[in-house]
C-alpha cells in the first residue's frame, strides 16, 4: 500500500484551508458592511466562528507539532480521506451560505438550522486528525528526550563471521566526521542488503533526515530543535557503526 509523508499531509490541509477561510471571511465582511444582516449581524459571525475556528485551531496545533517533524508515514487513504473530508466541510459552509436563495427561509434561519449538522461534521474530522497525528505512536517516539538513550536492538547488526570490517568502520566513521550523514545512511544500508542484515531502522532514519533538512530549508524549525535532532540520527548511527566493529 502506498504511503504518505504525514507532514506533508498536514501542509496540504494548511494550504487549502486557511486560504479557502479568508475569502470566506472577507465575503462575510463585504456583506455585513453592506447591511446584508441587518441587526442579525453577531448572530452570523458567531455561527462562522463555531464552524471554522474549532478545526483551525486543531490544523494550527498540528502545524506547530510539524516544526518538530513528529509525524510518520500514513496510508493513501489516510492521506486523501483527510483531505477530501476537509474539503466537503468547507463545501458545506459555502453551500450554507448561498442556500438563501434556494429556500423560502432567510440567511439567518438557515445558518441556525445548520449549526447542529455542521458541528457534528466538524468534531468528527477532528477527532479523525486527532487520532491520527496527534496520537501517532511514531510521533511519541520521535519525542523521547535527548537523554534517553537509544538502545540496540538485540544488537540486530553484527556482521557474519569472516567478514573484515576494520577498514569500513574507520571509513564510516570519517563520514560522520565530515558530516556526510545521507551517503552513510546510503552505505550502511547497501551494507545490510548484501550481508542480509535488518535495515529499515536505518531507511526511518534516512527519512527523518530527509525531513530534518527540508524543514530547515523552509525555515519552519529552529536551529536549536534542528542541531538537537540532527545529533539524535548521529548518535543512531554511530552505535550502527560500533555494532561492525569486531
Amino acid at each position: 500500500m502506498k504511503t504518505y509523508d504525514g507532514l506533508k499531509t498536514v501542509n496540504r490541509l494548511k494550504t487549502f484551508w486557511f486560504p479557502a477561510i479568508l475569502l470566506l471571511l472577507l465575503l462575510l465582511i463585504i456583506q455585513t458592511s453592506g447591511n446584508k444582516f441587518g441587526d442579525h449581524a453577531g448572530k452570523v459571525w458567531w455561527w462562522f466562528s463555531l464552524t471554522v475556528l474549532p478545526l483551525s485551531l486543531l490544523l494550527l496545533i498540528l502545524s506547530v507539532r510539524a516544526q518538530q517533524s513528529v509525524y510518520s508515514t500514513v496510508s493513501g487513504t489516510v492521506n486523501w480521506l483527510s483531505i477530501l473530508l476537509t474539503v466537503v466541510y468547507y463545501i458545506s459552509i459555502v453551500f450554507t451560505l448561498l442556500y438563501e436563495p434556494l429556500s423560502s427561509l432567510d440567511l439567518v434561519s438557515i445558518l441556525k438550522n445548520s449549526t447542529i449538522y455542521l458541528l457534528i461534521f466538524e468534531g468528527l474530522i477532528m477527532t479523525f486528525l486527532g487520532l491520527t497525528f496527534l496520537r501517532s505512536k511514531r510521533a511519541k517516539q520521535l519525542l523521547k528526550p535527548e537523554s534517553e538513550p537509544v538502545i540496540e536492538k538485540k544488537k540486530d547488526f553484527l556482521v557474519p563471521d569472516g567478514v573484515d570490517t576494520a577498514s569500513l568502520v574507520m571509513e564510516y566513521e570519517q563520514m560522520v566526521q565530515r558530516d556526510q550523514l545521507n551517503k552513510l545512511q546510503a552505505n550502511l544500508i547497501a551494507f545490510a542488503k548484501q550481508y542480509n542484515l535488518p535495515y529499515q531502522d536505518v531507511l526511518l532514519s534516512q527519512r527523518n533526515l530527509r525531513q530534518l533538512e527540508n524543514d530547515r530549508l523552509v525555515n519552519i524549525i529552529s536551529s536549536e530543535n534542528y542541531a538537537m535532532q540532527k545529533a539524535q540520527i548521529t548518535n543512531f548511527l554511530l552505535l550502527k557503526i560500533n555494532a561492525l566493529k569486531k
